[in-house]
Parts: C-alpha cells; structure tokens; sequence
C-alpha cells in the first residue's frame, strides 16, 4: 500500500510497536532511533512535510533483493506488536488501518525500512515529497538488527579520510609564546611532525 504522510518533527513513528533497541545507539546507524520509551523511530531529512510511504507484508522475508539504485539506506531490526494495528506515520498524522504492518495480530515482527531523499532537504520545510520509504514486514522472533545498505552521506567517516582531516588539523603554526621558549617550542613541533608521520601512515596504508 502506498501513501502519504506528514513529518512534524523530523520523525516518523511505528505506531503501536515496541522493540529492544541495541546498546549502541549507532549500531543500525540514525536511520532508526529510539524514543526513550521503547518506541522505534525512523528519522528524516526533512523538518516538516510531506514524505511518501510503501508498506509491504508477507509471512516470510522478502524474496527480491535490495534495489542499491534505488534505496540510500536500509536496516532490519525486531519490533513486538500488541493488539493494535502498527502503523507508519507522522507524529500528528493518521492513516487507513490497512496500512498496518502486523496483519498477523500480535508478536514479534522483522521490519525491513528502506530509505531514499534524506539528504535532499535536510532539516527544511516541504511542501511536496523529496524522500521514500518502503517498510516491509514479516512474523520473526526477535534477533539483533542489521544494516543492508548505507548511503556514503550516512556512513562513518574511512580511516583515510579521518587521517587525511586530521593531518590537516596540525597543520597550524606554534602560539607566539610558545615560539618565544626555543625549548619548548622544540617540544611541541616534535610531538606535531610525529602525529603527522602516523596520520600519513595511516592514509597511505587505507
């Protein structure tokens, strides 16, 4: 089922579910948060507007494989389902109960979120759709979340590129104080060039 919902505040909930989150909040990267109530969230890019939604159910994991032209993001975790229907959708919004992600009734899910656009407004008001997603779920016990696929924008910065920010942090000139005390300038420009050769190392080596 396909629709649209509104994003008040840069979230969307899975309403009327319920999840164990992992320790590390970074684990299933800020695609998925929680709301420090054991409620999953799926965060956007957009502040306020509009964002377009597909929901698919089946009773076992997706045959067809994730489309990486298509999706930027995408991660599995577990949620539990009560007797309510479990919807996708803003804050403030509502929408049809057929768009529920639990058909089967209560129980543990594996859902499936994929991203795309969260990039293309960032924390900007729309008036019309720039990001999709596609929720798909399916009856599962529970098991530790897992990233499929992850947009360069959303991923953690390389070793290269984190040596290559870092050599050029040090790139600085001495304070004049320091300058003024020949010894303990001799001692700060050592330590300076010994943290560029192991950046550098480190840049060559990635």
């Amino acid at each position: 089922m396909r629709y649209t919902t509104r994003v008040d505040e840069r979230y969307l909930e899975l309403r009327g579910a319920t999840w164990q989150p992992p320790l590390d909040p970074t684990a299933i990267n800020t695609l998925i948060i929680d709301d420090h109530r054991g409620h999953p969230l799926i965060t956007t890019g957009i502040s306020m507007g509009p964002v377009e939604i597909e929901v698919e159910t089946s009773t076992s994991p997706p045959k067809h494989a994730t489309d990486p032209l298509m999706w930027e993001e995408v991660v599995e975790f577990g949620i539990e389902a009560g007797d309510a229907h479990v919807l996708v959708v803003g804050g403030q919004d509502t929408t049809d109960l057929s768009a529920r992600i639990n058909p089967a009734g209560p129980g543990w899910y594996r859902v499936r979120v994929h991203a795309s656009g969260r990039d293309n407004s960032p924390d900007l008001v729309v008036t019309s759709p720039v990001e999709q997603y596609l929720v798909q779920a399916w009856p599962q016990a529970h098991a530790a979340p897992t990233v499929i696929a992850l947009s360069q924008a959303s991923a953690p910065p390389s070793v290269t590129t984190t040596a290559r920010q870092g050599i050029e942090i040090l790139d600085v000139e001495v304070a004049p104080e320091i300058e003024a005390d020949p010894e303990r300038a001799a001692r700060v420009n050592a330590r300076l060039e010994k943290a560029r050769e192991t950046l550098q190392r480190l840049a060559e080596r990635n």
